[in-house]
């Protein structure tokens, strides 16, 4: 993949623009490349996003829900981009898993023994992302 077309993706990731990242995919040479590599940016911000808020000693569980809830409405959107245009179906298919229990996770409430964290492991997102990052990256 062109190392401009990488760049750009992750900034539009980055910034969560959903419109500008399907923008990059349909201009690119290779818009499935593209897509793998979205697919893979989107993985890496979500587990960031986990990795910073089990950091930190207070953990601000209203901006780890809201990213979890970007990053999954980015997710389903690029699963159903990558479904419309036919692209690598068992990618697609966790990337809509990754959607799924991104909105799981953001929209529980924390209480006795349900924390985000505890959510977030039962929605099996690790699993998913490490799937994700080892399909979508041909870097």
């Amino acid at each position: 993949m062109i190392e401009s077309v990488a760049t750009a993706i992750a900034s539009a990731v980055a910034q969560q623009s959903a419109g500008k990242v399907r923008e990059i995919i349909e201009q690119s040479e290779s818009p499935e490349d593209a897509w793998k590599k979205s697919c893979y940016e989107v993985a890496i911000k979500v587990r960031t996003s986990y990795k910073q808020n089990q950091e930190v000693e207070m953990a601000d569980d209203e901006q780890f829900s809201r990213d979890l809830e970007n990053f999954g409405n980015m997710a389903r959107e690029l699963a159903v981009y990558g479904d419309i245009k036919g692209f690598d179906e068992e990618l697609q298919g966790k990337v809509e898993e990754l959607a799924e229990g991104c909105a799981n996770t953001a929209r529980s409430k924390s209480g006795i023994g349900n924390t985000l964290k505890s959510k977030y492991q039962d929605e099996d997102i690790p699993s998913i992302l490490e799937y994700i990052i080892e399909n979508s990256n041909d870097e």
